[in-house]
């Protein structure tokens, strides 16, 4: 590690994220068995552009990662990473995250609120659930009440794509937000929201280390 890191980056590495953090779990999803299993929505995956992403399954070196995360930066662009591995700058641009994650840095701000200003929760839990959900119960809407489908869904979109870290039977906003999303097809810039995520979740002790397959 000390030949990937300069002096200061490698002391902060071994201070804050060696022995403190660790990485999530790493889970994919092949999306070409979906049709096979009569699951209907691999279309709706297909059109934000989420397959290769989906099935990235590469394995990696934690301590790689969690160096990674430690040099990551934001960029004024909004899009990239500067990571200065002695000497030398590593920044993820639109044609990194295309090679790797076959991903466009195209579509909304999954993280701005004017996105949503169509987005209607209570007739959209009811258009996702099994049977008609009181308002009373949104607060504690679970994976249980969804149909089949949807339910599948919503795994893909907790486990890998956003990599929820708790509370994966409980569904909140932001997972129903994204599912709205896909769901109407609205183009998502999902580089710009995991650059986002990937800082928020390194400036979050608490927080496992994500997206450990695309270091």
């Amino acid at each position: 590690m000390e030949d990937l890191l300069l002096v200061n980056d490698y002391d902060r590495y071994i201070n804050e994220f060696h022995n403190s953090r660790l990485t999530s779990s790493q889970f994919f999803c092949d999306i070409g068995a979906i049709d096979n299993l009569g699951f209907g929505f691999k279309d709706l995956l297909v059109y934000q552009n989420l397959g290769t992403l989906l099935g990235l399954k590469n394995s990696y070196d934690s301590s790689q990662v969690k160096a990674f995360y430690c040099v990551a930066e934001r960029q004024q662009d909004n899009v990239s990473f500067v990571c200065p591995f002695t000497n030398r700058v590593v920044t993820l641009t639109p044609t990194i995250w295309a090679s790797v994650a076959g991903l466009e840095c195209v579509g909304v701000d999954i993280e701005s609120e004017n996105v949503f200003a169509d987005y209607d929760k209570v007739s959209f839990v009811q258009s996702i659930s099994k049977s008609c959900i009181a308002p009373l119960e949104f607060s504690n809407f679970s994976v249980m009440q969804l149909k089949c489908d949807d339910k599948i869904l919503h795994w893909i979109i907790a486990k890998v794509i956003i990599c929820k870290q708790d509370n994966f039977g409980r569904i909140d906003n932001f997972d129903l937000q994204v599912m709205w999303l896909i769901k109407n097809r609205i183009k998502v810039n999902w580089p710009l929201f995991l650059s986002n995520r990937m800082i928020t979740y390194k400036l979050d002790v608490s927080k496992k280390i994500p997206w450990s397959c695309l270091e």
